[in-house]
């Protein structure tokens, strides 16, 4: 086994520029349908790449999040960052663990 690190800091920081940028720009009346279609093509793609696909948990964030969304007061809450963000946290936290195991795999 061996260790791994999927998503580096530079690849976590420019993807959340750019899902910030999706998410200003989703204030906009109208704007915020192409901003989410935007989200949906690009980022699932670019995580599988990275090897660290949504899970059915990760969509179903993704979609609970699209319904708040909707409401117009919780509309400017910046939920794509948010998802894009605990995505990239969690999967940084399976990585940690993974290369734990790989540490205590050597050790041994």
């Amino acid at each position: 086994m061996e260790s791994q690190n999927r998503i580096s800091w530079l690849t976590a920081i420019t993807m959340a520029m750019i899902v910030l940028f999706l998410d200003i720009l989703s204030v906009i009346p109208l704007a915020n349908y192409v901003a989410y279609g935007i989200y949906l093509l690009l980022f699932p793609m670019w995580f599988a790449i990275v090897g660290a696909p949504y899970r059915a948990k990760s969509w179903g964030w993704t979609f609970g999040l699209s319904i708040i969304s909707i409401l117009p007061i919780v509309s400017v809450l910046p939920e794509l960052t948010f998802n894009v963000v605990r995505h990239i946290l969690s999967v940084w936290k399976e990585d940690k663990e993974h290369n734990k195991q790989v540490e205590n795999a050597r050790a041994s």
